[in-house]
């Protein structure tokens, strides 16, 4: 799996067994096929965040983005630094904050990528 443009040109290459949409506020989640692990890319296929998280949300305009590392979640900023220790079982995924979410994409949830 990779990224297309809007001409249906690979932007970048398809190695990952998940992508995340880009967004105007930062780069997009990725899986990564060999290791399972999540991290960013940006437009130009160049990794920003390395893979080492278990899921992985798009950023969002406050330029904060949730990741799960085994079983909590936490925020990281644009270069994968924490904002806020993984430390709730879930988060909402527009507004970053401490509650349920019911919807799992692939780069999310490790078991809806296998």
């Amino acid at each position: 799996m990779g990224h297309l443009d809007a001409t249906g040109r690979f932007v970048t290459r398809p190695r990952f067994a998940a992508a995340g949409p880009f967004t105007p506020d930062g780069p997009a989640p990725v899986r990564m096929a060999d290791s399972g692990l999540c991290g960013y890319l940006d437009r130009t296929d160049r990794t920003v965040v390395e893979p080492r998280f278990d899921g992985a949300r798009p950023f969002g305009p406050d330029g904060a983005a949730p990741v799960r590392v085994g079983d909590l979640w936490g925020l990281i900023d644009g270069t994968g630094e924490w904002i806020v220790e993984p430390s709730f079982p879930m988060l909402a995924p527009s507004t970053h904050t401490a509650s349920p979410s019911s919807s799992a994409a692939p780069w999310e949830d490790a078991s809806a990528a296998s």
